[in-house]
């Protein structure tokens, strides 16, 4: 009975306090407990008693932000920087939400202005830190990692290897930074500092696929096939169900001459890991082969799928 009264009296006193409360602080409350939708009616409430003020401004485009509302985090994020143009702790969230919404040129604009950077000590890392280990603003390494995806996706690869680097000469001990290094590389036709990024990624981590199909592909594009086949084929053996290694491996299986083998890692990748792309490869070798038939059916196969336009690796 005393444990009943006792929630009672808790539950009671709970409700005098938010009663007393302002607006703001229950917001904060509500925030805490990851009540965002109850944070974003507080905010509300809290602008409308006292509009244009900062904290109030932040409090509701962060509640927005936290329950994915990010075209309404956008707005209140302006209206935040427009009411303290000197605060930088919102270009971590305002980036973030900018490129959640497809809004990919202004995500980099607030992103590389506030120089967002895990390793950096300078005020604007400095405050996303802060803020992201207080709970209000995404992680910052999240941010980060945005801005290198947003490099990536625009085609901007030196910003993207620069940025890699800077995480390697960091933490030289992790196979990430190598292993996503020299994906870059290879996209950025740097097929040489491709190869010697995955050799170091596989030191570091010799059961990463993607490092040995890095190195594979990086090996193909110089035309070393020899060396492509024994690379993608690892890559295969620790990825059989990655479709794109398969091609590259058969590819390099033919041009060393080994055709029986490159039709016999297509088979097995329709297995796996069934893709229109193996098929048109597998009929193309078929048809080489004289196997017209199977070739003709598994072209059949590709056109019901309207997919022939655009088929490739590369």
């Amino acid at each position: 009975m005393r444990n009943v009264r006792s929630i009672a009296v808790s539950a009671i006193a709970a409700a005098l306090i938010m009663g007393c409360a302002q607006p703001q602080e229950i917001g904060k409350s509500h925030y805490a407990a990851k009540n965002y939708p109850a944070a974003i009616e507080a905010y509300k409430q809290a602008n409308t008693e006292e509009p244009n003020k900062a904290v109030n401004t932040k409090g509701l485009a962060d509640a927005y932000f936290a329950n994915r509302q990010y075209n309404e985090a956008i707005e209140w994020y302006l209206k935040t920087k427009s009411l303290n143009p000197s605060d930088t702790s919102i270009a971590c969230n305002l980036g973030t939400a900018y490129y959640y919404t497809g809004r990919n040129n202004e995500a980099l604009a607030v992103l590389e202005a506030a120089n967002i950077d895990p390793l950096s000590q300078n005020s604007a890392g400095r405050d996303a830190r802060i803020r992201s280990l207080r709970g209000m603003a995404a992680p910052v390494s999240s941010c980060s990692q945005t801005l290198d995806t947003l490099y990536e996706k625009t085609g901007r690869y030196d910003s993207a290897i620069a940025t890699m680097k800077r995480k390697i000469d960091a933490d030289p001990r992790q196979p990430e930074p190598f292993i996503k290094l020299s994906s870059l590389y290879f996209k950025n036709g740097q097929y040489d500092d491709a190869i010697i990024a995955a050799k170091r990624g596989i030191d570091l981590s010799t059961a990463s696929a993607e490092a040995h199909h890095n190195l594979g592909v990086s090996y193909w594009k110089k035309k070393q096939y020899v060396q492509a086949v024994g690379s993608l084929r690892h890559a295969l053996a620790l990825n059989p169900k990655n479709s794109v290694t398969a091609l590259f491996l058969a590819k390099s299986y033919e041009q060393v001459g080994e055709e029986v083998k490159a039709v016999e890692t297509l088979r097995h990748s329709r297995t796996s890991a069934p893709s229109v792309a193996v098929d048109f490869e597998l009929a193309r070798l078929l048809y080489r082969s004289g196997s017209y038939a199977e070739s003709a059916e598994l072209l059949n196969g590709v056109v019901e799928k309207n997919a022939i336009t655009g088929i490739g690796i590369e």
